[in-house]
């Protein structure tokens, strides 16, 4: 394979992942060659498989992928950025294909909980003028207490 997908490291915080042709190796695969060139220049050298010059830097990295071709290699690139494994091919652009063939999504889910509103201050008095009334009042109609809920005493004070 003359083309791989590596991730070099700039320093302890710091990776790309970019495409290098084998020439830029070491032997180990642990250490790469870089020439300090913009994008297009860049893609021309690998393209090419130039050998690397005394004023390329020396960089530590780490093998993702091989690749017979650059173009190959190139179709994974933006995979290669957004994903940390390329040899997976349950992966699917973020998605897991379940045994039934349908996409499952990754995402991990909360579970469900019930919502319960807080009881505002206005509804809050409404209960209690209700209730108020209610005891002042000698008809109850029982439609009324359905629909509101009675309250302690120490809250019908406030």
């Amino acid at each position: 394979m003359d083309f791989h997908i590596v991730d070099y490291f700039i320093d302890a915080n710091r990776k790309w992942v970019i495409i290098l042709p084998s020439s830029w190796m070491n032997e180990e695969r642990t250490q790469c060659w870089i020439p300090h060139v913009k994008g297009t220049e860049l893609k021309r050298l690998c393209k090419a498989k130039s050998q690397p010059q005394r004023d390329w830097k020396c960089y530590y990295m780490q093998l993702r992928k091989s690749y017979c071709t650059y173009n190959d290699a190139r179709e994974d690139l933006s995979r290669a950025e957004q994903y940390s494994d390329l040899n997976t091919d349950n992966e699917l652009h973020g998605m897991q294909i379940d045994h039934s063939g349908r996409k499952a999504s990754s995402r991990v889910r909360r579970p469900r909980e019930c919502y319960s509103p807080p009881v505002s201050k206005r509804v809050h008095s409404a209960i209690v003028d209700a209730n108020t009334d209610k005891e002042d009042s000698s008809e109850s109609d029982s439609e009324e207490d359905e629909q509101l809920p009675s309250l302690p005493a120490s809250l019908r004070k406030c």
